[in-house]
């Protein structure tokens, strides 16, 4: 029983030994891929910025095209959860307003990939680096269903015009995903950021349904 205990507790410990040194990998990835760009990166640099060895990142990561791809995930994950917390605290209001909760998830997703210098390095290297597919593979992940899910809750609430939701829900990704890559590569993101915040809201606005106005008495 003992000798078994002993076992686990060093297997433990080399996951956590490994989780720590695959963290600094990617911490250093995602700063010199920030900063200097994915082509004068080397794998030579990132281990060395890691402070590991380069068998290390081959231990972790193949090559320097998968810790890229590793990197951006991680940095929509991120986001994505960031977007998801802006919304929580839109519903968290006495009285819930779908259009409301909709229109800060659109902020929100525009300010996350809009306000952060990395990221949008990151966006506007993507597509040379990882390809149209494989770009559009990571970005779906975990957005679109984040936007399905919520036009889903809108429609049983009755707040939506009758549209087709699964069609709605990628044309609104795209909207959101052609923003932020604008974004991205403007001289000025933060004026861009408001707005694109202002057009995507008039066009999410849209897919309300008109609120009646109540009638006074007379």
């Amino acid at each position: 029983m003992n000798i078994i205990v002993v076992i686990m507790v060093v297997k433990t410990r080399r996951e956590e030994y490994a989780a720590l040194t695959r963290a600094a990998i990617l911490d250093a990835a995602l700063e010199l891929f920030a900063t200097d760009g994915y082509g004068p990166s080397s794998i030579d640099a990132i281990a060395r910025h890691a402070r590991v060895s380069k068998g290390a990142f081959y231990h972790h990561f193949p090559d320097k095209q998968a810790i890229f791809d590793e990197v951006l995930q991680e940095q929509m994950r991120l986001g994505v959860a960031e977007v998801v917390e802006g919304m929580a605290r839109a519903q968290a209001t006495a009285e819930f307003d779908g259009r409301e909760v909709a229109l800060a998830g659109a902020r929100e997703m525009l300010r996350v990939f809009g306000e952060s210098e990395a990221r949008r390095s990151l966006m506007r290297q993507a597509q040379g680096v990882l390809g149209v597919d494989r770009l559009r593979e990571i970005d779906e992940k975990d957005s679109l269903p984040l936007v399905r899910a919520n036009l889903a809750l809108l429609a049983e609430r009755g707040e939506l015009r009758d549209v087709d939701l699964d069609l709605t829900a990628v044309i609104i990704f795209d909207l959101l995903c052609s923003a932020a890559m604008t974004i991205s590569s403007a001289d000025d993101p933060d004026a861009a950021t408001a707005r694109a915040q202002e057009i995507v809201g008039h066009m999410v606005s849209g897919l309300f349904r008109e609120q009646e106005t109540p009638t006074t008495g007379e």
